[in-house]
């Protein structure tokens, strides 16, 4: 589904898959893994990833261009910290959180 820049929370949120009217922010539910990520720009540039095992946000820290940082104001889930879900944010570089999104999907596919 697309959503306007403005609207992109409300599907973070709701963990819903989605994409920005312009095709730069995007999400992907990996379901067998058990997480959610936000990406902009590509797989290259995750913003935010949700683990449903473990009910935990995780936030990229690295900053790369102003859009990106747009892209990931626009995109942020609000109250993380006082959601019954959510343990608040973990901070990540770009490079952890893309290695914790791989394990991930790849530990999965290996026990499948």
């Amino acid at each position: 589904m697309k959503y306007a820049n403005k609207d992109m929370r409300k599907a973070v949120e709701y963990m819903t898959e989605f994409q920005n009217n312009n095709r730069t922010v995007y999400s992907i539910r990996y379901e067998n893994a058990g997480i959610y990520a936000v990406y902009s720009y590509g797989n290259h540039w995750p913003l935010w990833v949700y683990d449903w095992n473990s009910n935990q946000w995780y936030e990229n820290v690295d900053k790369y261009s102003v859009t990106t940082s747009r892209h990931a104001s626009h995109t942020k889930p609000y109250d993380l910290t006082k959601s019954a879900k959510a343990n608040g944010f973990i901070s990540m570089t770009c490079n952890e959180i893309k290695a914790l999104i791989d394990n991930k999907i790849y530990t999965k596919e290996k026990v499948a």
